[in-house]
């Protein structure tokens, strides 16, 4: 395998790992410092947490994170709705999917022996009540509540309605139609997996996945392939194909980790029960490494640095290796950025734009940001100045806003959907100490998948009397 740096980023670390728990630790640890706290996140904190705990309580090492679970817990019953469920933020429309999340991690934090309160009944009635007007994936998604709370639902009945109208579609979802696959395994109908084998994609490295490797929320190879993985398993007849899909899982960390929380902590929670099976202590493979140095290693893990961009890595030995080769380095003259969004920042004292900013009178400071397509679950995040502090922290429900979050150094807003377009989005400041300072450049991003973004850049700020 041939790694390939960039020599002007400095050096390079490289880590190797000869078992599968130390990444999934090392993903547990992201999620838990993750510093956003929608209901999604608090749902993927809570299965991350319970996932170090499970791995701890195997390596017989202590868990000190017992206080995070309850703290998540308390604010996951915080934010609920009234019928029972969560949107994406406290006080905004439900969303199922979400709804899902956050059931299944509570009850995973009950079966572990952890305090929850659920009123089971009252989400049950909601949603047996609403089941009938549900349609497509909104109708799978209840069902699948459903399920998880063990009630008593004619599930074969709306699997066929669900059926026909899957059936109907021009266009069917490729996602829709593994969700009803799992549904009708869990509901006892026979399904057949000879399909699903036939639409295998492979990588070079021989794991197989299914899907396109795209940025849809919902359908793209992740998702499908972990599905397709639940699918396998409750069949339990090709333990070959669930170490495959396993394989491929892993290649996708990149940059060190998934590619949001949320799959981060659905590939946790269906990986694990089987790495902890297969996880046991043998001879660990051998590495060659030849290029940026030279050198052959048998013990694990192992860290090292190096300064040379290119780097050769053989393996000997059945079990697998697991590399990461890393460089850090501070952009300290961040350029504008105009890909999917442009983000463009300016001062307005009464309507009127401004330079220089005057110690005790209000100011306004303004994000415009143009989206070049449609986007779900934005975020857009606006730095204020050092000298700056906040004249208010209102929350805004203009531009499809959802909630605001003031942090010292910078507001993140977060839009539940922004259509192509140009929109403004305004904070508050007072001016307070005189001087010159740096403006952070204000970007724009899709929260779930932040390749795609826009960002301001780097500008100064002057306060004087």
């Amino acid at each position: 395998m041939q790694m390939h740096f960039d020599s002007a980023l400095g050096k390079v670390t490289l880590h190797a790992e000869a078992s599968m728990l130390p990444v999934l630790m090392e993903e547990t640890d992201k999620l838990r410092n993750y510093k956003y706290l929608c209901n999604e996140q608090l749902a993927s904190k809570l299965i991350g947490l319970l996932t170090e705990e499970r791995i701890k309580t195997y390596l017989g090492e202590p868990f000190t994170h017992e206080k995070n679970i309850t703290d998540v817990i308390r604010l996951i019953n915080e934010n609920g709705g009234q019928q029972g469920l969560w949107g994406w933020w406290k006080s905004t429309d439900n969303e199922l999917w979400i709804s899902l999340h956050v059931v299944e991690a509570l009850l995973a934090a009950q079966h572990a022996g952890h305090t929850i309160t659920l009123n089971e009944q009252k989400v049950t009635d909601y949603l047996v009540y609403q089941l009938e007007s549900y349609k497509g994936q909104d109708k799978i998604a209840c069902l699948q509540l459903l399920y998880t709370l063990k009630a008593k639902v004619d599930y074969k009945k709306y699997i066929e309605e669900i059926g026909k109208e899957y059936d109907a579609e021009k266009y069917p979802s490729v996602y829709n139609h593994f969700r009803i696959l799992i549904l009708k395994q869990e509901a006892g109908m026979t399904v057949g997996t000879d399909e699903l084998l036939k639409t295998t994609h492979k990588t070079l490295f021989g794991n197989v996945y299914w899907g396109e490797d795209g940025y849809r929320f919902f359908d793209n190879s992740v998702q499908l392939t972990i599905m397709a993985y639940r699918i396998f398993k409750n069949e339990d007849k090709h333990p070959e194909i669930l170490e495959k899909i396993r394989g491929y899982l892993l290649e996708q960390r990149h940059n060190g980790g998934w590619r949001n929380t949320y799959e981060s902590s659905l590939i946790l929670e269906t990986i694990l029960p089987d790495v902890l099976v297969g996880d046991k202590q043998m001879k660990a493979p051998q590495l060659k490494l030849n290029g940026a140095m030279t050198a052959t290693v048998d013990k694990f893990p192992y860290t090292t640095t190096f300064n040379s961009p290119d780097l050769t890595v053989s393996k000997t030995g059945t079990l697998p290796v697991y590399i990461t080769g890393y460089q850090q380095f501070w952009n300290s003259k961040p350029e504008k950025v105009s890909k999917d969004f442009t983000v463009d920042t300016w001062f307005e004292r009464n309507g009127e734009k401004v330079i220089k900013l005057k110690g005790g009178q209000r100011v306004q400071l303004k994000a415009k940001v143009t989206a070049r397509g449609d986007g779900d679950f934005v975020m857009v995040e606006i730095p204020i100045p050092a000298g700056c502090s906040y004249e208010s922290k209102a929350q805004s429900w203009e531009n499809n806003e959802v909630h605001r979050e003031y942090f010292k150094e910078k507001v993140s807003i977060f839009c539940r959907k922004l259509k192509e377009g140009t929109y403004t989005f305004t904070v508050d400041l007072m001016p307070r100490f005189s001087g010159e300072y740096i403006l952070n450049p204000a970007k724009a991003e899709l929260m779930y998948f932040p390749v795609f973004y826009g960002r301001e850049g780097m500008g100064k700020v002057v306060i004087g009397d």
